[in-house]
Order: structure tokens, then C-alpha cells, then sequence
């Protein structure tokens, strides 16, 4: 019942245009490095970084009060929807689920979600252990309570910074090529 379920799933955001224009949207927004958007994705993120941690230090030593708590909240949770989108995108988990159904329909076996499901885990797993995923759950996981022993990893928030000044230093360099491209306008004097 639920493998059947899946499956449905599975097709019906196959063949969803909004799916894919939504998978499209923050695809450009987060990992293409050739879209228009991206660079005010990444300043925006680096200037919340920039200022995330600046609040910390601030804190220690004079306290933040609410509104700094607040903004606290604000940036985790900004970075927390970064990072399961991200995750999100790294592959298509319904494609996987395609295949493997389509596999079992083939040799005319019964389909078992099971196997699908630990091959999408072990697919997210592939990008939760990449060094910018793992620096982007280290940056997360202080603001828990239970885990405010680990307030430090705040400071681990500034390696975030170099994800968003790579495609940020790539935009510089386009727009660069493209403005020593152009020739400027040469009027010549009519006599």
C-alpha cells in the first residue's frame, strides 16, 4: 500500500510542471553559478553571516536581548531552509523510485520500497557529508538549547562565507569581461 503510494508520487511529480519549475527556481537560486539570481542570493546570505556572527561576539560580551535573540532565530532558520533545500536538490529522490519500480516490473518481481529508500538515503547521505554540508550543520546545530555547549560552531559560520564569495567572485568576473567587451561610444565629428 505505501510502495503503491510511492510510486503514484513518484510519477505524479514526474510529470508536474510546478515541480520542476519550483526544482528549477532554487536550483538557479543555489547552484547554478551561471544565474542572474544567484549573486544576490549569496550577498544577502554572507551579509546574514556577516552579521550572525558579529551578534554572537556582541552577545558575549554585552548581551543581545531579544531583538538580537530574534535575529538569532531569524538566521538559523534561514540556514536550516538553505540546507534542506539543498539537500533536496542534490538529487531526484522520485526518479530513484522510478527506477526501481520500473526494474521490478521489468523482471516481473515485486516491488519493494525498501531498497529504493536506502538508495535515496545513501544518496543525501553523499551530500551530508560534503565539507560545505557538514560546515552548514555545524552552523545550525548551536542555537538548540540542549546543544549550547557547541556556541562556538557559531564562529564556523564564517566558512559559509566561501561558498557565497565563489560565486560571488564568478559574477565579478562576468560582469568584468563583459564591461571590457563593450567599446565605448565614439562619436566622430561631422565637417
Amino acid at each position: 500500500m505505501i510502495g503503491r503510494f510511492a510510486v503514484f508520487l513518484a510519477y505524479h511529480l514526474e510529470g508536474s510542471a510546478a515541480y520542476k519549475r519550483w526544482k528549477g527556481f532554487f536550483h538557479n537560486l543555489l547552484i547554478n553559478p551561471r544565474s542572474r539570481m544567484r549573486p544576490y542570493f549569496d550577498l544577502s546570505m554572507m551579509a546574514l553571516v556577516t552579521l550572525s556572527v558579529f551578534l554572537y561576539i556582541y552577545d558575549t560580551k554585552h548581551g543581545g536581548g531579544v531583538a538580537g535573540e530574534y535575529l538569532e532565530y531569524f538566521a538559523v532558520s534561514v540556514f536550516c531552509v538553505e540546507y534542506l533545500l539543498r539537500l533536496w536538490l542534490h538529487d531526484d529522490s522520485h526518479k530513484i523510485v522510478i527506477e526501481h519500480y520500473e526494474k521490478a516490473e521489468f523482471l516481473n518481481l515485486r516491488f519493494r520500497l525498501g531498497p529504493a529508500l536506502w538508495h535515496i538515503l545513501l544518496r543525501k547521505w553523499q551530500y551530508a557529508t560534503t565539507p560545505f554540508a557538514v560546515i552548514d550543520l555545524l552552523a545550525i546545530l548551536p542555537v538548540y538549547r540542549p546543544l549550547r555547549i557547541l556556541r562556538v560552531f557559531i564562529l564556523l559560520r564564517l566558512f559559509k562565507l566561501f561558498r557565497y564569495a565563489q560565486s560571488f567572485n564568478e559574477f565579478v568576473r562576468v560582469l568584468s569581461e563583459n564591461a571590457s567587451s563593450c567599446t565605448p561610444w565614439r562619436f566622430s565629428s561631422v565637417s
